[in-house]
């Protein structure tokens, strides 16, 4: 951290998303040690992101961090993949809204026999 800086250099720490998920759980160990007696719920909520601790090991091992960033990459690809399908459905039951509206109208109430008194 000392020869590359922390934020501005190419090779800094806080460059590296998995060095910044190493420092948040740092910080969240440290605040929660030192604010250990109080009752305070944002404590607890840190207490919480404890569960973050064994993601360390991702920055450890090479091939665990490789299949990480592909995984990520691969998310991203089919999120789009996701948007665009999600657009596609929603003209088309817009489309289908608008050109079977009323067609499938059925009567709930039973003592209605007519369709009409059931409008």
């Amino acid at each position: 951290m000392i020869s590359y800086g922390f934020v501005l250099h190419e090779g800094a720490f806080c460059r590296s998303v998995f060095n910044l998920l190493d420092l948040i759980v740092v910080c969240v160990a440290l605040v929660s040690f030192v604010l250990q007696n109080q009752t305070i719920s944002a404590v607890k909520i840190l207490r919480v992101l404890r569960v973050l601790r064994p993601l360390r090991a991702i920055n450890r091992a090479k091939g665990l961090k490789h299949v990480v960033q592909c995984m990520i990459i691969a998310i991203k690809s089919i999120g789009n993949i996701v948007l665009v399908t999600f657009l596609l459905e929603f003209m088309f039951a817009v489309i289908g809204v608008q050109l079977f509206k009323g067609k499938f109208y059925s009567c709930t109430d039973i003592s209605k026999h007519v369709e009409e008194d059931c409008k």
